[in-house]
């Protein structure tokens, strides 16, 4: 007996049953020393307080076990809650996505977005793509993509951009 009430001291000053496996440890543990004080009280095996001690536990293993099906029961719908709202949030930022994507490669202007390692290009639209011509551009390194560009000034400009990570407009 000494033993469970240290242990559900102790227990109580870590966690101060906040979290539901703890209290359920607590209740648990105030069962089995419920169950022994009444074993101990009634005797001997076979007795009235034995068979109380054994309806007690029995008790309080079903008790343990209706608090944990409902824990699961609330877990599983809050996880499914959220499945939902990932799923429609998903769904929303995929249609945005197209939505942006068609009017990136519909702009009449040529229009590139690069990555800063190494000015990579990452994407590219339609009217870009019909100013350099048929060839691999998406992925590659600018100065891979259009070596025609060196000596024109272009590549330093462009290394720039991608070093301030603020864009650029020509005009002209």
């Amino acid at each position: 007996q000494a033993v469970i009430m240290a242990a559900l001291i102790m227990m109580w000053r870590a966690t101060r049953f906040r979290t539901p496996i703890a209290a359920w440890i607590g209740v648990a543990m105030v069962a089995l020393a419920f169950d022994n004080a009444i074993t101990m009280a009634g005797g001997t095996r076979l007795s009235v307080g034995w068979y109380v001690g054994r309806l007690n536990a029995l008790f309080a293993a079903l008790v343990m076990l209706g608090l944990y099906l409902k824990e699961i029961n609330r877990v599983y719908l809050r996880a499914t809650e959220h499945a939902q709202l990932l799923a429609q949030a998903h769904e929303r930022l995929e249609s945005e996505h197209a939505r942006l994507l068609s009017m990136f490669e519909q702009a009449p202007g040529f229009v590139a977005m690069l990555g800063s390692d190494e000015c990579h290009l990452q994407i590219v639209n339609a009217a870009f793509r019909r100013l350099v011509g048929p060839r691999e551009l998406v992925g590659r390194p600018i100065r891979k993509a259009l070596p025609e560009l060196a000596g024109q000034g272009w590549f330093e400009l462009i290394e720039q951009v991608c070093d301030s990570r603020k864009p650029h407009v020509e005009s002209g």
